[in-house]
């Protein structure tokens, strides 16, 4: 799955290029050549690399180890130019014949070249690197404990992929994919509507291009052209990844760059208003939002409990992004928004949180816990005391060393989609279906609707309604109903009875 610059997109990913040993040489006479042609080569692939010239850099580059077949420092550049470039595996060749050169001669080299061989997929190679730079004396324990994580991913995809778990996945069809980038969606509970962001190119916004969400309804068996919702919910900035409450009235979204921002990413509401239109979208404000960035929000079905991700900052200063939960009050304003357990969040990134009609099971993606060495898919379970259980990775091939992203399950449980730029697709990221497994479908739920209306005039009321469980007694769903049509929806376990 390819990553996007998108406002919605919050994976933060350290880039470890090793060319500070390049750097410190480069201002070094002693270099590990002693041909000055070779030298001579090499420093102009040097000059040319920082000035971004790729191109120039591996003409000049090639032709200081042609030169010299030992100058390490010049396989290790040519390393570096194909990282930017984006070529893992021309970048992993060029560390394997830097080892070959001079096996000791930095020992980072086994740590870079083991990360590309991990995000490629080559875990088997990538431990035998990995293995070898923890072999260095002098390295620090927060780069051990990375090293062990990073090796027990490759361990873990490893058995993955020798145990697969049924995955078929259908593209979702040129009604709702186009050539520009799908991504970010939420459907009503009844699934006969998806709401979705798209990628678009816009001369008139202020990037030139923007995200903007789209809506396509079911029809008979296949979803139907996408159209371009309106203002004010669209606007010339970015909006994106939608999370609707179970009866469709309440939007929550993301958008960047809104008056009263300072350009950060917040949490907006909007109401339904009828057809397919939206009240003016209403910043969360705090303590929802911060001058930081919150995003990818995701409301449960008992209306309560606001799910979203906010960037948050490691001891040492790294930037990643963790779960948090904020709860609406009865007083009719947002609890302080706390962080999930460590059962969740990690050092490393947690996103997407997706929390299911059942309000009992938690989808979200991360690359802090134990995976196939991107961002994973996983799933949680609510305890009997209330607490997140362990995150239960989905498995391969739902989960690959790409990164994985953008999943939801429909409310019967059975069906479960996601993003990603398969070679099939119809260009850049495309919205895809499946049928879940049963070892990580949510609970069963079923939903009751109904309308409250004037038994003398027929006009629809607006009234106050609780669902109540007779077992034990408490609120499981508090609302009111629609002011429009009297009208209320609610998702509910299945197998209680419940009070009216």
């Amino acid at each position: 799955m390819i990553k996007k610059k998108s406002i919605i997109c919050i994976s933060l990913i350290g880039l470890f290029l090793n060319i500070f040993p390049i750097k410190i040489y480069s201002q070094n006479p002693h270099y590990t050549s002693n041909s000055k042609a070779a030298i001579r080569q090499y420093e102009n692939g040097l000059h040319a690399f920082d000035q971004k010239k790729y191109n120039d850099a591996i003409h000049e580059l090639t032709q200081s180890v042609n030169i010299d077949s030992n100058f390490v420092e010049a396989y290790i550049l040519l390393a570096a130019v194909y990282e930017d470039l984006k070529k893992p595996d021309e970048a992993i060749g060029f560390y394997i014949r830097s080892f070959s050169a001079s096996p000791d001669f930095f020992p980072g080299n086994y740590f870079s070249c083991g990360m590309l061989e991990l995000k490629s997929g080559k875990y088997n190679n990538a431990i035998i690197h990995l293995e070898k730079y923890l072999s260095y004396p002098k390295i620090t324990q927060d780069k051990k404990l990375r090293v062990e994580k990073n090796l027990a991913d490759c361990r873990f995809a490893i058995d993955a992929m020798k145990h697969p778990v049924p995955f078929e996945p259908k593209n979702l069809g040129s009604g709702v994919n186009t050539a520009e980038a799908e991504y970010y969606f939420t459907f009503t509970l009844d699934q006969q509507t998806i709401l979705f962001t798209r990628h678009i190119k816009d001369a008139e916004s202020m990037f030139g291009d923007q995200e903007d969400f789209f809506m396509s309804k079911w029809k008979d068996i296949h979803w139907e052209t996408a159209i371009q919702l309106p203002p004010p919910l669209n606007s010339k900035k970015d909006e994106g990844a939608p999370s609707l409450s179970v009866d469709g009235r309440i939007l929550f979204f993301t958008a960047r760059n809104r008056e009263g921002t300072n350009n950060s990413l917040d949490i907006y509401l909007s109401q339904h208003l009828a057809d397919n239109n939206w009240t003016q979208p209403v910043n969360l404000g705090p303590p929802v939002n911060t001058p930081q960035w919150e995003s990818q929000p995701s409301f449960s079905s008992d209306g309560k409990t606001l799910y979203f991700t906010r960037k948050v900052y490691s001891k040492t200063g790294i930037p990643n992004s963790d779960i948090f939960f904020s709860v609406f009050q009865e007083d009719r304003t947002w609890s302080e928004p706390k962080p999930l357990s460590n059962k969740i969040n990690t050092d490393g990134n947690e996103e997407a949180a997706f929390i299911h009609p059942d309000n009992q099971t938690l989808y979200f993606c991360s690359d802090g816990q134990i995976g196939m060495g991107g961002l994973d898919i996983f799933m949680s379970r609510r305890q009997p005391n209330g607490e997140w259980g362990d995150g239960v990775n989905l498995g391969y091939p739902i989960n690959t060393n790409n990164d994985e992203n953008s999943f939801i399950v429909s409310s019967d449980g059975v069906h479960a989609y996601f993003a990603s730029d398969r070679p099939e697709g119809f260009g850049k990221l495309d919205i895809y279906g499946f049928d879940l497994y049963k070892e990580v479908r949510p609970a069963l739920t079923s939903y009751v609707k109904g309308k409250v209306y004037d038994a003398l005039t027929n006009l629809p009321l607006v009234a106050g309604f609780e669902i109540i469980d007779v077992e034990n007694g408490q609120v499981v769903f508090n609302n009111v109903t629609d002011k429009a049509k009297g009208e209320f929806l609610a998702c509910l376990p299945a197998g209680k009875s419940y009070m009216l």
